[in-house]
């Protein structure tokens, strides 16, 4: 499996770059969509999580630029997933912003006893967030469809592949 991902993480799967990019072609050339299904295939091998899913969060969050610093009350989420705040971002990389990403995720879904709508939208707002959508339906409170929604549309391109 470990010389399935490194292949992954050089070459991509043939047609994944041209399908993501369909999916936000704004954002990503297919070289660069074909870079980021190889991180988030490797990180959702290691996490148990739809690679699928860790693309749609990503485009969600920073339009899949690993650059991306957004402020936070406690500092500052930081790269490509910007998963949790950090008084410092360490410097851009790719798949390591999906294995944060990934990482934080499966932390959540464990703190949901594996229910994926909570650790969606624990990883969009945190506790908070959690707390606000038991007592009042906010707008945020839906993110996890947003997140899941985007997660088919890349699964059905991939799917049809480069064509």
């Amino acid at each position: 499996m470990i010389v399935v991902l490194v292949y992954l993480a050089l070459y991509g799967q043939p047609g994944d770059g041209p399908a993501l990019a369909r999916t936000a072609s704004a954002y990503l050339t297919p070289a660069q969509a074909a870079r980021h299904v190889a991180a988030a295939e490797i990180a959702g091998e290691i996490y148990d999580i739809d690679p699928n899913l860790l693309l749609s969060i990503a485009h969600h969050e920073s339009r899949y630029q690993i650059e991306t610093v957004t402020p936070e009350l406690a500092g500052a989420s930081c790269g490509v997933m910007t998963p949790e705040p950090r008084h410092q971002c360490p410097a851009p990389d790719l798949l390591g912003g999906y294995l944060a990403g990934a990482k934080h995720l499966a932390t959540w879904r464990a703190a949901c006893r594996g229910d994926l709508r909570c650790a969606l939208t624990g990883y969009a707002g945190g506790y908070h967030l959690l707390e606000l959508c038991e007592t009042d339906h906010v707008r945020a409170c839906d993110t996890w469809r947003v997140f899941e929604g985007r997660a088919r549309w890349i699964a059905r391109e991939r799917e049809r592949g480069a064509s």
